[in-house]
C-alpha cells in the first residue's frame, strides 16, 4: 500500500550502491518537475530507505515537504542491502547485458531537456505531482497483449525476486495502455495469472520523456568501495553447486581432459600413478570450499594441505568456527617446511571479486612454493556460463531465470545471487590469469583453454627472502587474507599467526 508521509521521516542508508552524479541528479530533478512520482519511495518499517535515495534527496533540495512511500516487511540488514540491489536494476526495463556505461550512452543520443520543455511543470505537494496515489487496476493478460513486442523475459524474473517478497510497484502506463516502464512487472503477473495489477497512467505527450527518465537515468554502481566485505564473504561455493562427487575439474582437466568428475571418485591404480607422476604428492588446495577434493585426494593417500576461509557446513551459513579451525591447520602444515608439489587454485578466482585479491592468493601460493612446484590455476573463461549469455543478450526463460547482470568496475565481471546473497562472477581471459601469475611465477609453461575455462600450470616462484620489493608484497597479502571478513562484522584474526608461520618456514621475519 502507497501512503504519504513526511520527507523528514525517512532516511538514507549507509550502503547504498548507487554514485550520485551531479548532472544526472539535475536530469532527476527535471523528472520529478515534469513527472512527479509515478513510483513511490521504498522504505523499511524504520524509514531507511531502500529505493529512491536520489529521489528523496532531489525532492529535499526542491523543497518537497511530502513524499510516498511503500513499507518493505522485515528484514535482515544482509538481505536489505541485497535488495537495495535488486531495486536498482529489477524498476527497470533493462536487457541482462545493460551496463551503467551502456545505458549513459544510449540516454545521451536524446535531447532530454528539449523533450522535457514541451510538458508543464508540476507543483510539488499538489495532487498532480504525485500520479502513484492514485493508481488505476489494469488487467495483465490485456496489457501483455498490446506490448507483446516489449517483452522481456530478463526484466519479468528481476521482478519476481521483488514479487515473492511481496513487494509491489506500479506499472507504469500512458492513455492508450502502452507500457513505458514496467514490462516485467506485466509479464509475471500474467504468467502468475495475476490479471488485476495496479498501474499508474500517464499522458502521451509524457511517454518518451518518462521512458528515457524511468527507464535508462540511473546512477553509476560503487559496489566495489561499498559492498566489498560483503563480495567477499559471499563469494563461498552455494551448496547447489556441490558436486556429486569426484575431483573438481581443475584437478584433473589439465591431465585428462575427456574425463568425468564421476571418475575421479578415488585415485588408484595406474590413475594414481599418473596424477602422482605429473602433480606429486604433497599437495595445497588453496580455497577448498567444502573440502571435497581435498578429501579424495587423502583417501587417495596423497597428503593434502587445505585452506578455505569460508567453509560452510549446511545450508549457506558460513560457520567461522570451522573455518577457523581449518585455516589454522593450514598455517600448522605451512610452518613444518614440508615441500609442496603441486599448488591448486581451482574454481576460485571466478567468485574473488577483485584483482588485487587475486594477486595476492598468487603471491601467498608462490610463497609455498619450492622452483618446481607446480601451481595450477582453473577458472571460468569469457565465453562460458552467465557471461556468454550476456554478451549475447540470451533472452531465453532459463538464462534469464538466473537474474545476473554486468558491472563496470573490471572487464567480464557479473553480480548474482543478489536475492540475499550477493555475489561476485568473474569471466577471466588468458591474458588476465598471465598477469596475475607473472610477477610471482617465472615459468608459466601452459595457458590453455580447455571447454571454455582457462587452464594455467606455472613453476619458477620468485620468491626471494632478499627482494624487498617481494616481501612487501608477500606482507600485504597475509596481511590481507589472513584476516578476511565475516557477515557477522568480525574478521578472521589470523594475521599474527600466519605471520609467524610463514616467518617459521621462510627463514625470515615478516
Amino acid at each position: 500500500m502507497i501512503q504519504m508521509v513526511a520527507l523528514d521521516k525517512i532516511h538514507a542508508s549507509t550502503y547504498n550502491p548507487r554514485k550520485s552524479d551531479p548532472k544526472r541528479l539535475d536530469l532527476l530533478e527535471l523528472s520529478l518537475r515534469k513527472l512527479g512520482f509515478v513510483s513511490p519511495i521504498v522504505v523499511d518499517q524504520g524509514g531507511e530507505i531502500i529505493s529512491g535515495h536520489q529521489r528523496s534527496f532531489v525532492a529535499s533540495r526542491m523543497g518537497v515537504k511530502m513524499v510516498p512511500i511503500t513499507i518493505i516487511p522485515r528484514m535482515t540488514l544482509d538481505e536489505r542491502k541485497s535488495l537495495n540491489i535488486v531495486f536498482n536494476r529489477a524498476t527497470n526495463d533493462l536487457k541482462r547485458s545493460d551496463t551503467c556505461q551502456t545505458v549513459k550512452e544510449y540516454i545521451s543520443k536524446y535531447d532530454v531537456e528539449a523533450i522535457a520543455s514541451e510538458l508543464p511543470d508540476l507543483t510539488p505537494d499538489t495532487p498532480e505531482f504525485y500520479p502513484c496515489m492514485y493508481t488505476k487496476t489494469g488487467d495483465s493478460f490485456e496489457l501483455l497483449k498490446k506490448n507483446a513486442g516489449k517483452v522481456n523475459q530478463y526484466a519479468t524474473n528481476m521482478y519476481g525476486s521483488l514479487a515473492r517478497k511481496k513487494i509491489e510497484l506500479p506499472t507504469v502506463v500512458d492513455e492508450e495502455d502502452n507500457v513505458v516502464n514496467g514490462i516485467g512487472r506485466v509479464c509475471y503477473y500474467a504468467q502468475h495469472n495475476v490479471r488485476p495489477i495496479p498501474i499508474c497512467r500517464i499522458t502521451k505527450a509524457q511517454a518518451q520523456f518518462a521512458n528515457l527518465m524511468l527507464n535508462y537515468l540511473t546512477m553509476d554502481f560503487d559496489i566495489q568501495n561499498r559492498y566489498a566485505d560483503t563480495l567477499r564473504h559471499n563469494s563461498f561455493m552455494r551448496t547447489r553447486n556441490t558436486r556429486a562427487g569426484g575431483l573438481g575439474c581443475g584437478f584433473y582437466k589439465g591431465l585428462w581432459p575427456r574425463l568425468k568428475c564421476v571418475d575421479t571418485m578415488i585415485l588408484e591404480g595406474q590413475k594414481k600413478d599418473e596424477w602422482v607422476g605429473r602433480f606429486g604428492d604433497s599437495i595445497v588446495d588453496f580455497g577448498a570450499g567444502k573440502l571435497n577434493n581435498t578429501r579424495i585426494l587423502r583417501e587417495s593417500g596423497i597428503q593434502c594441505s587445505a585452506f578455505e576461509p569460508y567453509f560452510i557446513a549446511t545450508g549457506e551459513d558460513i560457520s567461522k568456527t570451522e573455518s577457523l579451525k581449518i585455516d589454522r591447520k593450514f598455517l600448522e602444515e605451512i610452518a613444518d617446511g614440508r615441500k609442496f608439489t603441486a599448488i591448486f587454485i581451482s574454481s576460485v578466482f571466478n567468485s574473488v571479486p577483485f584483482m588485487a585479491d587475486r594477486m595476492a592468493i598468487a603471491t601467498i601460493c608462490s610463497a609455498l612454493s619450492s622452483p618446481d612446484t607446480i601451481c595450477v590455476c582453473w577458472t571460468q573463461g569469457v565465453n562460458v556460463g552467465n557471461n556468454a549469455a550476456i554478451s549475447s543478450n540470451v533472452q531465453s526463460k532459463t538464462a534469464a531465470g538466473q537474474i545476473t547482470f554486468n558491472i563496470d568496475y573490471e572487464p567480464n565481471v557479473v553480480l548474482g545471487d543478489f536475492s540475499k546473497l550477493p555475489k561476485v562472477q568473474k569471466y577471466h581471459t588468458n591474458r588476465e590469469i598471465f598477469d596475475i601469475f607473472n610477477p610471482v611465477y617465472g615459468d608459466i609453461y601452459r595457458l590453455d583453454t580447455i571447454d571454455g575455462y582457462v587452464y594455467m600450470e606455472a613453476r619458477g616462484t620468485r620468491l626471494d627472502v632478499n627482494n624487498a620489493e617481494y616481501m612487501e608484497r608477500l606482507r600485504k597479502a597475509i596481511e590481507f587474507e589472513f584476516d578476511l571478513p565475516y557477515p557477522d562484522g568480525t574478521r578472521a584474526g589470523l594475521v599474527d599467526e600466519a605471520k609467524a608461520a610463514f616467518s617459521k618456514r621462510l627463514g625470515v621475519q615478516i
